[in-house]
């Protein structure tokens, strides 16, 4: 293929499954600026396949040509939950830019090693390769919307966030603790982000429990006390109804309250007055946003959207949870033993 147009982000994909092409994918298409460069996966015919319909310049069974490709700026890791620590630690000793579907890391050990590579990825204080977790809800249209609204009502909220998430099918490589992670460290992380960046701040101590207390069941409610006095409660449901909304977010305090409705509309009400704000298509959990967002950071040389501790607090309190979980007890948010 030819060589990238000048001031654009070449694009190297890891991952042609099915969040790749069915949700990622799709949601670059329109940005001009990503110039498509390689696409990597274990499988020929499917990468090939892949690579064909969202036009790459080349495909690959190995991902290190992606990492040996000059023109390729930023990474993407849309592979399984337990490969992605592995591909952002080569992806950043490499020098580039790395954008990783949730979760960052499924264990400690995995989420230091990232940690050490970022530090040593910055080494040179040039400022180092941007990073970016797919936690994707915090850039969608309602989210922000609603939090334009919650500036100035105050620190000590409430949040309520209602996940009627569905069963998962029998033997799913998500619920498998050393490919998966489970899906407090692979799903329920989303609304532990969500809920740090409508609170402005980060969690400090946990607690979980799963419903009748069965390891069978993946219906939980979780609360999270955050540094700066919010709390936040997830209740995240596998046995509800499918035709029920999918995603509710509720917020309190400061004499105001807010909702959005699955990522589809939002209101807003302070002081009697309401405020509402609809989607105008289809629901937009942010997928296209983020990744505009990262790849106008990378061209304009500023710094990722989001820091790299809240990547790292967000784990680490999926973490906390797992452990609350077998202990039954509240937990706090940092490493079990003293961080490398």
């Amino acid at each position: 293929g030819s060589a990238k147009p000048e001031g654009s982000v070449g694009l190297g994909v890891i991952g042609a499954g099915l969040f790749a092409n069915g949700t990622l994918l799709p949601a670059m298409k329109g940005l001009n600026t990503l110039s498509r460069r390689g696409i990597a996966a274990r499988t020929g015919l499917q990468v090939r396949h892949t690579g064909k319909k969202f036009a790459f310049q080349y495909c690959t069974t190995e991902p290190r040509d992606l990492l040996n490709d000059p023109d390729v700026d930023l990474v993407t890791v849309l592979t399984r939950h337990d490969s992605h620590a592995g591909h952002v630690i080569e992806a950043l000793r490499a020098g580039k830019h790395v954008f990783v579907e949730k979760p960052l890391a499924i264990d400690e050990g995995q989420l230091r090693s990232i940690s050490e590579a970022y530090r040593g990825s910055r080494s040179e204080g040039d400022g180092g390769p941007l990073v970016m977790v797919g936690f994707n809800r915090r850039f969608s249209p309602m989210a922000g919307w609603l939090k334009k609204r919650l500036a100035g009502i105050g620190d000590q909220i409430v949040v309520n966030c209602v996940v009627n998430a569905g069963s998962l099918p029998s033997g799913s490589w998500v619920d498998d603790p050393i490919e998966g992670g489970g899906r407090i460290i692979g799903e329920v992380c989303h609304f532990v982000d969500l809920v740090q960046y409508l609170t402005s701040a980060l969690p400090v101590r946990v607690f979980a429990e799963r419903i009748g207390r069965d390891d069978g069941d993946d219906s939980l409610v979780a609360t999270l006390t955050m540094a700066n006095g919010a709390i936040a409660s997830i209740t995240y449901v596998a046995g509800g109804d499918r035709r029920y909304s999918r995603e509710r977010v509720e917020v309190f305090g400061g004499g105001a309250a807010g909702s959005i409705d699955n990522f589809r509309s939002a209101v807003f009400m302070r002081n009697g007055k309401r405020q509402s704000r609809k989607a105008r298509g289809s629901i937009d959990r942010g997928h296209r946003s983020e990744l505009q967002e990262l790849v106008g950071r990378i061209r304009e040389g500023k710094p990722a959207p989001v820091g790299f501790d809240e990547y790292v607090s967000t784990t680490l309190a999926t973490f906390a949870l797992e452990r609350s979980l077998r202990s039954r007890t509240s937990e706090p948010v940092g490493y079990t033993n003293s961080p490398v």
